[in-house]
């Protein structure tokens, strides 16, 4: 991702990711995981997996990247 352009397509699930890093080499970093069980993300509160949304892209107010993740999703998000 290349905050300030668009031709970076963003990057969309309808599942919790189980480990994301984004680096910007030798400034800064940023790392999120879940556990290896992801039962508790996909059953607990849905009761299927695919009921959750995630989305990685450039933004451009303020400039950088938006990382969303929502383990519950009940609006439609197109894909």
């Amino acid at each position: 991702m290349r905050p300030g352009t668009h031709m970076d397509l963003p990057f969309r699930t309808r599942y919790v990711p189980r480990y994301v890093v984004l680096a910007n080499h030798g400034i800064e970093g940023t790392e999120w995981f879940v556990s290896d069980n992801l039962a508790q993300w996909d059953y607990q509160m849905a009761g299927q997996p695919g009921a959750s949304f995630a989305e990685i892209g450039a933004s451009t107010d303020p400039l950088g990247v938006r990382v969303t993740v929502e383990p519950l999703s009940l609006m439609p998000h197109s894909f």
